[in-house]
């Protein structure tokens, strides 16, 4: 058991650059601005409030912890804006499986920002999630930056926006099947 326990500590630092108490901590300290997100839900007493609640200060903490805890300090700043850059490099092999994983979980990582963006934005949440992927993207590519935590790079900013997108839309369509069977849903 404690060489499991280990081997996941390992792999949980190597992954959030941080201890597993201190991101419990980093947890605790995003539950302000869940419940602040999903006050309403708790004061009615919503079932799935909690739920909510709890899984967005893990990903509000996954949010600062992966992109600027999790990295190590660089030599130098570096701009990249072009957001095609990674794909005119992706016909050199050695570089073709980092790329995609960089592409992919950039996307992926901000796929739940759209979907919370969705259940708390009712009007127009499609420019809304595009909106608040961006600016929140390029806050944590700006604090890589200031921080020398990372590059800035406008693929990781096109990525992140996509995937906000995607999330808002994974939303609005899981909606309206839902309302399409049972009725109008509140979730």
């Amino acid at each position: 058991m404690d060489l499991l326990f280990s081997n996941f500590s390992y792999f949980w630092r190597v992954y959030f650059g941080i201890e597993i108490w201190q991101f419990a901590l980093l947890c605790l300290i995003c539950l302000l601005p869940a419940f602040l997100i999903f006050y309403n839900e708790i004061k009615t007493k919503d079932r799935l409030a909690l739920v909510k609640l709890i899984l967005t200060a893990i990903y509000l903490a996954s949010l600062i912890a992966i992109p600027l805890l999790g990295r190590q300090t660089t030599a130098e700043r570096q701009i990249i804006l072009n957001p095609f850059f990674d794909i005119a490099r992706l016909h050199n092999n050695t570089l073709r499986i980092h790329l995609l994983r960089a592409v992919i979980s950039n996307t992926l990582f901000f796929i739940p920002l759209g979907l919370i963006t969705s259940m708390k934005i009712k009007a127009h949440t499609i420019i809304k999630a595009l909106i608040i992927g961006f600016v929140l993207s390029l806050l944590i590519e700006g604090l890589q930056y200031l921080l020398m935590r990372g590059i800035l790079e406008g693929a990781d900013l096109l990525c992140n926006t996509i995937g906000s997108v995607l999330g808002a839309s994974i939303y609005l369509v899981y909606k309206k099947i839902l309302s399409k069977y049972k009725g109008e849903i509140h979730v």
